[in-house]
């Protein structure tokens, strides 16, 4: 049964395109029987807007999240049917531990279906923007890529634990602007393996899903999230 769970509009995404009802029409074309919309959660700190959304403020991303679900529930009753399911869920950010009671405030508040449980920032610097960006993190954990990703699945065990999301998003997204050539791309070692290995048995313990994103393959990774020896697990 083709689905996803994992999507973007440019309606509401700044690194997406369309309207959210193509998002939809696009899905039904290809033959998905379950479609998940899944906007990001808003910000709530200035400091936090990516360069792209340097022209909003923090009240834009909320009012835009608050559209965004009004539009997805009138899809959602729209596309009504037995053959299609639509769900109207989100994307976590994880930032710091404030953003995790964000998160779960605004799932309460719009009672959504679900959420993709995703983390795109080490100590509060994105890890997926840019290499600058990543660079800048790079340097905040001393230079080691270790200490990197040990602190990115750190970042992930405490969102898993507080969020339990159904959809785990992009499991490995720390290995985005590693270098190809750099073993971390294949192997990690035993003090991150630990992490992954613990993060895997939180998510089986609650019933959770992970995604296989091809994102990554766009972004010239070569699989999809998550790489082969996290996919084999």
């Amino acid at each position: 049964m083709p689905l996803t769970l994992h999507s973007h509009s440019g309606q509401f995404c700044c690194h997406a395109k369309g309207e959210l009802a193509d998002v939809v029409t696009a899905a039904q074309a290809k033959g998905f029987r379950v479609l998940g919309l899944s906007e990001h959660v808003p910000r709530f700190r200035l400091q936090d807007l990516y360069d792209e959304e340097r022209h909003l403020s923090v009240a834009d991303l909320g009012d835009t999240f608050e559209r965004y679900v009004a539009t997805a529930r009138a899809l959602q009753r729209q596309h009504r049917s037995a053959s299609f399911d639509l769900l109207v869920g989100a994307e976590t950010e994880y930032i710091n531990d404030e953003s995790l009671v964000w998160a779960h405030q605004l799932r309460e508040r719009h009672g959504l279906d679900y959420l993709v449980g995703s983390v795109h920032h080490v100590r509060e610097i994105p890890i997926d923007f840019d290499q600058a960006q990543f660079n800048r993190c790079l340097a905040a954990c001393g230079g080691s890529l270790i200490d990197l990703y040990a602190d990115y699945f750190d970042a992930q065990y405490r969102m898993l634990t507080a969020l339990r999301p159904e959809v785990v998003g992009h499991f490995d997204l720390c290995r985005l602007f590693t270098p190809r050539s750099n073993p971390l791309c294949r192997t990690l070692p035993p003090s991150v393996w630990e992490r992954v290995l613990r993060n895997i048995d939180v998510v089986v313990a609650y019933g959770g899903l992970f995604e296989i994103n091809s994102r990554a393959y766009k972004k010239g990774l070569p699989d999809a999230y998550p790489q082969r020896d996290i996919l084999q697990v």
